[in-house]
């Protein structure tokens, strides 16, 4: 069965406003309307039958497009508009993230949407935002090109969601890798004022010890869905993503492209599976991209710009 996900990148106004209230992105009466329409959008999808609907994480878009710094939060004001459809994002750039933290959140949305959060992830590849926001973690947006750059971004990426996942499914975590210890120092957080009266009577058995020493934490809330939400890759195309996926049990979104590469992607991440023990069907749990435009019916073709002709002559109004 095929599902259908409505990816929004919320924008103020057409190019002409954009232009005429510059910036456009700091005026506050532009955005409220925008999520007026973002309101109607959501019933719309819903009573549609659509899946899901979800946003990016975009940072500093002065420019009025892409406006979705806070994409979880859009997500628990939205589900108050729906009955059915599922909120997400595509995705939270994880190496911007504290991974407990974004654990956390992610868990407190999940139960105010009833279970209906799916959690989309992604390396980041906007230096305007990313290089600003990650100086403290010491990443910067990258391309998949192998370079310094690269490698710390996909070991913060790949660290961040090990540690999101323990957080999760573990009452008592605890975690020693190359960029985040739990807890910190790794030898334990000595005199915790509450450690015989509170944390030893009433926390996780082992998260404090007999000298009231810390020696690991509890993450809480557990999410509301078990083991955790839906997670996805966003707009993951090469080979190595298409096996984490499958290895990991995370959906991939893959641009599309040829017949022939999303079969060989969609065969690749079938081998990943396989390897943890999966067996899903060629096809299943992976999503593909496909990019549509809505425009007046009747509107004239000189009106239209040259791709959006193209696509007309493809499919009838």
């Amino acid at each position: 069965m095929t599902e259908v996900i409505l990816q929004v990148y919320p924008a103020l106004g057409a190019e002409d406003e954009m232009l005429a209230r510059r910036p456009i992105g700091r005026d506050s009466g532009a955005y409220h309307r925008m999520l007026a329409g973002l309101v109607d959008l959501c019933q719309a999808a819903d009573d549609l039958g659509y899946w899901g609907i979800c946003h990016t994480e975009h940072h500093m878009h002065s420019e009025g497009m892409e406006i979705s710094p806070a994409p979880l939060l859009l997500n628990v004001y939205l589900s108050r508009y729906t009955t059915r459809l599922r909120h997400g994002q595509l995705g939270l750039v994880l190496p911007a993230h504290d991974p407990i933290r974004l654990a956390e959140e992610i868990a407190v949305a999940d139960h105010m949407l009833d279970g209906r959060l799916f959690v989309g992830m992604a390396r980041g590849y906007q230096a305007r935002w990313q290089n600003i926001l990650c100086q403290r973690f010491g990443v910067t947006s990258t391309a998949s090109d192998a370079s310094e750059a690269d490698t710390r971004n996909r070991l913060l990426f790949t660290e961040n969601f090990a540690i999101m996942k323990k957080a999760w499914a573990e009452d008592l975590l605890t975690y020693d890798g190359p960029t985040y210890q739990v807890p910190y120092p790794r030898e334990g957080i000595p005199n915790w004022p509450p450690a015989e009266s509170i944390t030893g009577r009433y926390g996780t058995p082992g998260e404090v010890d007999e000298n009231g020493t810390i020696k690991g934490v509890s993450v809480v809330p557990r999410p509301h869905t078990t083991p955790h939400p839906q997670l996805f890759q966003a707009f993951g195309a090469s080979p190595g993503t298409l096996r984490w996926c499958g290895e990991e049990d995370v959906t991939p979104t893959i641009l599309m492209g040829s017949h022939e590469m999303l079969r060989q992607l969609m065969e690749i991440y079938q081998e990943g599976a396989a390897a943890r023990g999966r067996s899903p069907r060629f096809g299943q749990g992976i999503g593909v991209c496909r990019t549509f435009y809505v425009y007046p019916n009747g509107t004239p073709d000189d009106e239209l710009p040259p791709l959006r002709r193209s696509l007309r002559r493809l499919v009838p109004s």
